[in-house]
């Protein structure tokens, strides 16, 4: 019965429990229609989604709901039985009720209550049989006991989804390593929260060019999703592959570009390939000779026991390297609230005499005989040309130049 089209037939009592039930507070003091309007509130929140309750919130109580079901029944009874001339909407409030208590017996899974809960039900489907003598009462009492009515909180099958293998956009092609294509397909199976069943029916969809054949020719010697990727390994399986790996592992150095944690993470997983794996202390020893020198400068006086140990230590290492290599002087210039303890430049004096010491005498100064710069006129080496050491006026001395002489006289 849908409770939330028929709570006008419910008393007060009935909709306490039932809000009870559903863990909704409520105050002893709410009339019936505040109980009314709440429960429909809540239901409306459970339908859409809004408000998730568990089953064990539905779970009836045995001792305390049979005396209650047990005084209600008989007094529908009672009610049924006396009713010689029931009006249509009377009869069907008394059919609500009497489906209602059937639900609630339903709920009740106390074993020492079994018979009085049968002898109980037996009574209800006498009153529907009175109150709808037209329908057989064998068949509501089939309908009844059958197919209990259920609440809208509980449990509900659904097909299951469908998956579509080929959005995974993963091709094995029998020409790659096997390994990495089924470590990177468990691991989007696990992801996607596919079952290994739906990806044992649909691998060809994972599959192209010769390992589809391959396939298609063995697919009669597949069980089960275990058996076809052990033989997928085995047909497409490098040979000596964990001889060669080991190899590549032992000889892969961290390369300069790399951090510790990236390292780390590409070493563990070639790890994860070998088919009997290393203990840590093996992988530990490869990782200790594989780090970068100024790593391995650093921890040789350390008593390195673990590889979440050489992390940590190298993390710290790159951490100090990448402070060192973002250290700055402190700058002695611009405002300062404490100009007394401002920091001082080292020799300040001595350099500023250097400084002016340094600078070139000859800076600035033309020579007018070479037409050069650098030296002066009387300085000159490369001419031995007569001219003016005042204006340059060649073939005169400073004295007699018309220049010089004409701008003294005019002065005077």
């Amino acid at each position: 019965m849908d409770l939330s089209t028929k709570v006008e037939w419910l008393t007060k009592e009935e909709l306490a429990h039932e809000l009870t039930k559903l863990q909704i507070p409520f105050a002893e003091s709410d009339s019936c229609d505040t109980l009314r309007k709440l429960f429909r509130q809540t239901r409306s929140l459970i339908r859409r989604g809004s408000l998730k309750l568990s089953i064990g919130a539905l779970s009836a109580d045995s001792p305390s709901e049979m005396p209650t079901c047990r005084v209600a029944i008989q007094g529908l009874q009672k009610e049924v039985a006396e009713g010689t001339a029931l009006s249509d909407a009377r009869r069907q409030r008394l059919v609500g009720r009497v489906e209602y208590y059937l639900g609630r017996l339903q709920q009740i899974t106390g074993q020492g209550d079994a018979d009085e809960v049968q002898t109980l039900k037996g009574v209800l489907v006498e009153c529907l049989s009175t109150l709808n003598p037209d329908e057989d009462s064998s068949d509501s009492e089939v309908e009844v006991f059958r197919s209990p009515r259920k609440t809208r909180t509980e449990a509900v099958c659904r097909a299951e989804p469908r998956y579509n293998l080929a959005s995974l956009n993963l091709k094995f092609k029998g020409d790659t390593c096997v390994r990495a294509f089924v470590t990177r397909l468990d691991e989007l199976r696990q992801a996607r929260e596919i079952p290994e069943r739906i990806i044992f029916n649909g691998f060809p969809d994972v599959l192209d060019g010769p390992a589809l054949f391959w396939y298609r020719s063995n697919r009669d010697n597949f069980t089960c999703y275990t058996d076809l990727l052990k033989a997928l390994k085995a047909d497409f399986d490098i040979p000596d592959f964990d001889f060669r790996l080991l190899s590549e592992i032992r000889a892969r150095t961290q390369a300069k570009h790399e951090s510790i944690v990236v390292y780390l993470s590409i070493m563990g997983a070639l790890f994860s390939r070998l088919t009997v794996p290393l203990a840590e202390a093996e992988r530990l020893d490869i990782l200790l000779r594989n780090v970068r020198p100024e790593y391995s400068r650093e921890l040789a006086l350390i008593d390195v026991t673990s590889i979440e140990m050489l992390k940590s230590l190298c993390k710290r290492l790159e951490l100090a390297g990448s402070r060192a290599g973002n250290f700055t002087e402190p700058s002695s210039s611009g405002y300062t609230v404490a100009p007394d303890v401002q920091v001082q430049s080292r020799n300040n004096t001595a350099c500023r005499k250097q400084a002016v010491g340094s600078v070139d005498k000859t800076e600035g100064t033309y020579c007018f005989r070479c037409k050069q710069a650098g030296h002066k006129t009387n300085r000159c080496q490369r001419s031995r040309e007569l001219v003016c050491f005042g204006c340059g006026h060649p073939g005169v001395r400073t004295p007699e130049c018309p220049r010089c002489t004409k701008g003294s006289t005019s002065k005077n």
